[in-house]
């Protein structure tokens, strides 16, 4: 299995996967994504981890086929790749997200203005169109619902994460 390296997103999500699925790899880390998937473009590896806009030009090519994305809902990218739910693990959905943060000491409000400001943004439809067509999943949280969010996955990921046995550093 290649990916763009160790400690990366798709490494993770796919030790954890495999780990789950009681499936044995031996995994080739690379220093980006972009090496990792020429190697499974090339038979050189079985198996690809890596985002979907790395994957979605390969893929539609018939470069590579797709076994899974991680989200709960299929990528407009690779609408004929399921999702892990679909493909027999329901409660798996490693979500890679972005968000924007802000000082600790930020007032309440200020943060609150700022998130409206940034999901105003965000909903703007050739802002969505564009961040879409890069493999974006566009996701609208209140100020409140995106720190319970990010709560949630600090201790998602710390759990894969050690399963794994992976310390960052």
């Amino acid at each position: 299995m290649s990916s763009g390296g160790i400690g990366t997103t798709p490494w993770i999500v796919a030790e954890y996967f495999f780990k789950l699925a009681k499936v044995t790899t031996v995994h080739v880390p690379f220093t980006g994504g972009g090496p990792a998937i020429a190697t499974a473009i090339g038979n050189h590896v079985d198996v690809f981890a890596g985002n979907v806009a790395t994957a979605a030009g390969p893929i539609s090519q018939k470069q590579l086929r797709g076994i899974v994305v991680g989200s709960a809902t299929r990528s407009p990218l690779t609408p004929d790749v399921p999702t892990f739910a679909e493909a027999g693990y329901p409660n798996f959905s490693p979500v890679n997200w972005i968000g924007l943060f802000v000082p600790a000491k930020t007032p309440e409000t200020m943060a609150a203005a700022l998130n409206a400001a940034i999901n105003a943004v965000v909903q703007d439809p050739e802002v969505k169109r564009r961040l879409t067509a890069a493999g974006f999943d566009i996701i609208v949280k209140s100020h409140s619902e995106a720190a319970e969010m990010f709560k949630s996955d600090i201790a998602t990921w710390a759990k894969m994460s050690r399963t794994i046995g992976y310390q960052p550093d």
